[in-house]
């Protein structure tokens, strides 16, 4: 399967690379610079054969499935620049639309909504408020456990106008949730924005499903799977 999908301002969801760069071609440029890398960066094909065969090798099989890469040097080199700088955690970061079905540890579930539907224990990390147990309409899976961590994040677009919004990870686990697991995801490493879904994540909190509470993309980090 050939599926393209990365967290693009306008559109990041197609089924060939090849009509990935075409369309970002026709976008301004300024905004899509470091899409290249942000499609690597979520294609587990792509991330398995930069770890194998090095940054130059992939470049070859990117312009071999989209040949139009050869005119778009600046997204070339802001891949090699990246690759050099940033070495691949050893695991899979997925993008997914937030209403793509999603599985996780053998559960289908209907996009980030139905993710939701199962969550049984939550903790607000700018209230410290911890919710045990089944809540009020919860669905149950007798082998699944899903926990979600909210935290509060301010950004300033302007000195007059500021954005704040509830980052959302949510933990996956084939036994019940513990208040240790919901008290330690805060303090779990992350970068910009409580951003979870990087390349130093531990594997202990893995599989995990991220979503920056804006935007049509979340982010599953799971387990290496070799292809």
């Amino acid at each position: 399967m050939n599926k393209i999908c990365f967290p693009h301002y306008d559109r990041g969801e197609f089924s060939s690379l090849a009509k990935a760069i075409k369309f970002l071609g026709a976008t301004t440029y300024s905004l899509s610079r470091y899409a290249l890398r942000d499609i690597v960066l979520y294609t587990p094909r792509y991330r398995d054969h930069l770890r194998r065969y090095g940054v130059e090798d992939l470049i070859v099989r990117l312009v071999e499935e989209a040949p139009q890469l050869n005119n778009e040097p600046v997204l070339l080199h802001r891949l090699r620049r990246w690759a050099k700088e940033s070495p691949l955690g050893d695991y899979d970061i997925q993008c997914y639309n937030i209403k793509d079905k999603v599985t996780i540890l053998g559960h289908t579930f209907k996009g980030l909504k139905g993710v939701k539907q199962y969550v049984e224990m939550v903790y607000c990390e700018n209230k410290e408020d911890l919710t045990l147990g089944p809540k009020v309409g919860t669905k149950r899976c007798e082998d699944l456990h899903i926990g979600c961590c909210f935290e509060n994040y301010t950004s300033y677009q302007s000195m007059y106008y500021k954005e704040t919004r509830l980052c959302q990870s949510y933990i996956f686990r084939t036994t019940p949730i513990s208040q240790s697991d919901m008290y330690g995801l805060p303090c779990a490493p992350h970068e910009l924005d409580f951003l979870k879904e990087h390349e130093g994540i531990d594997m202990a909190w893995l599989p995990m499903l991220y979503y920056p509470d804006e935007g049509d993309y979340m982010f599953l980090v799971t387990k290496r799977k070799e292809l």
